[in-house]
């Protein structure tokens, strides 16, 4: 009796078994078919200040580390696996700028990519150019920024900046535009909780320098996505209700003008699975976004005196017409700051 018992229980395992591989090659597979390059470019950060980069496999589920360093501060980057070299951005004697690493023989370059006119804190790059913020001379404002790596010349796209604020900026490397958020400098400077100032996502032509509003919100966006034929955008907006923050994601329909939550976050674990949800990115073909979020189950990282304990979080992949969720990526003792997507 014992052993018949043993036999259905050793079954229903292998059952269980079987269902999770295939349900997890199935998601797996819908993944792939999304990207076209299967990697994705990740920088995450432990306790001790030691940011790690690397590319991520989705197919073949392994994290591959090309370089390590010190970091306390933000910091962008990017890995050109064309040519195997990590760029990343870094403030040192409180100034940002760009710096090159050769990661075949991971030597770190003296020199640095920008001149002492121009700053680079957050940046992108297309072909033989990268595109980066840079702060104008009066410290008031910022400008973007064209770095030619073949010829070495810069140049900055000034823009009549009246009253909005560069607070990031968004380059879709398929309709070779540029999307800037941008913030209203009065509101920022009247405006007091819970009004929030005018957030502007504007569209930025590269060849004709043409620009024009895409969309604009009272929202409090962090990070913003758009996808390839321009009429869609996902957000992550910072929300305050009955004096809990949580952060949620919107998708935006520009033909209809439709605007709904597809995700939400809340510290409540009846509500979401998610305490943290941020960096949105429309997967390739659109079929669903990548993110990263914390859940309760998440590790502290690190607790520091006056503050919130850090959580370790995990590359996430959305699917729009399921609706699941799927874990993809995380380091138990580490957050991870930036992931990028290689195409």
């Amino acid at each position: 009796m014992k052993k018949n018992q043993y036999i259905y229980v050793l079954i229903i395992i292998v059952i269980i078994s079987f269902i999770v591989y295939k349900y997890k090659f199935k998601y797996k597979e819908v993944i792939l078919k999304e990207n076209k390059n299967n990697t994705i470019s990740l920088m995450y950060t432990n306790k001790d200040n030691i940011a790690t980069y690397g590319v991520y496999n989705i197919e073949k589920d392994e994290f591959i580390k090309k370089y390590c360093r010190k970091n306390e501060t933000f910091s962008d980057f990017i890995i050109d696996e064309k040519h195997n070299i990590l760029y990343y951005t870094d403030l040192i004697d409180n100034k940002y700028n760009i710096y090159k690493v050769n990661l075949t023989n991971k030597k770190d370059s003296s020199g640095i990519l920008l001149d002492s006119k121009c700053t680079g804190d957050i940046f992108d790059l297309y072909n033989d150019t990268i595109i980066f913020r840079t702060i104008n001379s009066d410290n008031s404002n910022y400008s973007l920024g064209r770095y030619n790596l073949v010829t070495k010349e810069i140049d900055i796209l000034n823009k009549d900046y009246t009253d909005s604020y560069l607070y990031k900026f968004y380059y879709n490397k398929f309709n070779n535009k540029i999307y800037t958020l941008e913030r209203s400098i009065s509101e920022m400077g009247s405006k007091r909780f819970p009004d929030i100032p005018t957030h502007k996502i504007i569209e930025y032509e590269m060849n004709t320098k043409v620009e024009k509003e895409a969309y604009s919100t009272n929202k409090f966006i962090n990070n913003i996505s758009i996808n390839n034929t321009s009429d869609k955008i996902l957000f992550d907006a910072t929300e305050i209700t009955d004096d809990k923050t949580s952060n949620n994601i919107y998708l935006i329909d520009l033909k209809s003008n439709d605007e709904k939550v597809v995700l939400i976050s809340s510290y409540d674990i009846n509500d979401s699975k998610f305490t943290l949800i941020k960096n949105p990115e429309f997967s390739m073909y659109e079929k669903g976004f990548f993110f990263l979020g914390v859940t309760p189950a998440s590790n502290q990282v690190e607790q520091r005196d006056g503050s919130n304990a850090i959580m370790s979080n995990a590359l996430y992949y959305y699917e729009f017409v399921t609706e699941e969720t799927h874990k993809l990526f995380e380091v138990d003792d580490a957050v991870i700051n930036i992931f990028k997507l290689n195409y």
